[in-house]
């Protein structure tokens, strides 16, 4: 609760804690099984080769990011980053243009939903608050 008289931005943290791509918060571990997961998702609603298209994120995914300057620019968007690879992945696999689009909306979103909701501290981060690993648990990125 904000102090009388007092607006949030006269009210200092005692801390400010920024994760450094994986060195407080998880976000990579469960890569393999989310996308795993919002393939599966995706292909229950809308028809395509699953198996093909997973395949094919994998060389995409490691394709896009071990370009530095890809890679800077991917974590500026997430989304448009995975929009990008789901694109390439499905023409990879020989998805049609007109099925495509629908299905990058689907995987993409489902990937997101499944990586915010297994978002977790990474154990070594275990000795931090458990007032911090809640909050962590409850954020909506």
């Amino acid at each position: 609760m904000t102090p009388p008289g007092k607006t949030l931005m006269h009210i200092r943290p005692a801390a400010l804690l920024v994760d450094l791509d994986d060195t407080i918060v998880s976000d990579s571990d469960m890569a393999e099984t989310n996308w795993r997961e919002a393939v599966g998702a995706a292909a229950a609603v809308v028809s395509f080769p699953a198996d093909a298209v997973l395949e094919a994120i994998h060389v995409e995914r490691k394709w896009y990011w071990s370009d530095p300057e890809r890679h800077r620019e991917g974590r500026t968007d997430l989304v448009a980053a995975r929009r990008q690879i789901v694109a390439a992945a499905l023409g990879r696999a020989g998805v049609s243009e007109a099925a495509a689009a629908t299905i990058v909306v689907a995987i993409v979103a489902a990937y997101g939903a499944r990586a915010e909701a297994m978002r977790a501290l990474l154990p070594a981060q275990s000795r931090l608050s458990p007032r911090f690993g809640a909050w962590v648990s409850s954020w909506h990125w």
